[in-house]
């Protein structure tokens, strides 16, 4: 995922619907971790991408890893915003796609998933596909 296209034929930029949720499904296995240890992961790589998601270039994406649980198992991911929306709209659709990727995946220990609103999404994976 490197880009988002968010298109309207509405000239009013904020009034598309605020959510509308897509979670692709996935036919990953569980991982190895429980589900705190994978739900603590998601939550602190969640907070460090925010942080280069909202910062100075403007760029609203962020990759990142974090290693966790038994056998330091790593864990890849991916956020992004779309361009033009406040700084605090984006870091707020962004905690609320964590949110929603724990509803979705890491409650079921899945060893990766996605999920894309108007505005926002994460993803992670148990191997690095990014560049």
């Amino acid at each position: 995922m490197y880009c988002m296209v968010r298109y309207t034929d509405n000239q009013k930029f904020g009034n598309i619907a605020e959510w509308g949720w897509f979670t692709p499904p996935t036919t990953h296995p569980p991982t190895p971790a429980n589900v705190g240890e994978l739900e603590k992961a998601l939550n602190d790589l969640s907070n460090q991408l925010k942080e280069k998601v909202k910062g100075v270039n403007g760029n609203r994406y962020g990759t990142g890893s974090i290693n966790y649980g038994p056998g330091s198992n790593t864990l890849y991911a991916v956020m992004q915003c779309i361009r033009g929306i406040a700084t605090e709209e984006c870091v707020k659709c962004l905690s609320d796609a964590t949110n929603e990727i724990h509803k979705c995946c890491s409650k079921l220990r899945k060893t990766g998933g996605k999920v894309l609103s108007t505005k926002c999404s994460y993803w992670y994976e148990h191997f690095k596909f990014f560049p």
